[in-house]
Parts: C-alpha cells; structure tokens; sequence
C-alpha cells in the first residue's frame, strides 16, 4: 500500500496487498465485495475489500483503486467513482 485513508490508514500503509488481491487486479475487471470476501491486507481482518478497480497504463496492471472498510457494502455511486480515479490515475501515469 501507497496511499490509504481513514482510521486504519497507520496500520495499511507499507504492507503488501498479498497474491489474491493482485490476482483480483490482474482480472482488469471491477471487484465487488458481493463477489468475493477479500481481507487487505491478505488475510487480515482490518479492513475487508469493498470495491477494487484496476489501474490500467499502456494496457498493464499497474496498481487499483480500493475501498476497503468494515461490513459496509459500497453502491453504484462508490463503483464508479473507483472506475473514474482508476481511469484518471492511468492516464496520468501514461505521461
């Protein structure tokens, strides 16, 4: 983890997101917490993945978008807007 906000921004930061959720990413598609029950970091019971989006650059996974919290489940509102900071992060990344 790079960046992280919130209450359990100390704990996250410097820790690796772990092989599944790099798997999830490397699927370019939109993960949604209904899908599959994520932990972040791996195996942690700190903060469960809500929604993950893909940061994609020349065509590469390069890092995701993440919402992470308690049992709180993210809407449409909060999918997209994963989608749009992804897209964006991307194509600053593009140079």
């Amino acid at each position: 983890m790079i960046a992280a906000a919130g209450p359990a921004r100390k704990e996250l930061l410097g820790k690796p997101v772990g092989q599944e959720l790099d798997a999830l990413l490397a699927s370019r598609a939109l993960h949604r917490a209904s899908d599959k029950p994520v932990g972040v970091p791996e195996g942690s019971e700190l903060c469960a993945l809500s929604v993950a989006a893909p940061i994609l650059c020349e065509g590469d996974v390069v890092g995701g978008v993440l919402f992470a919290g308690g049992a709180r489940v993210c809407g449409e509102t909060e999918e997209k807007l994963a989608l749009a900071a992804a897209h964006f992060l991307g194509r600053q990344m593009e140079g």
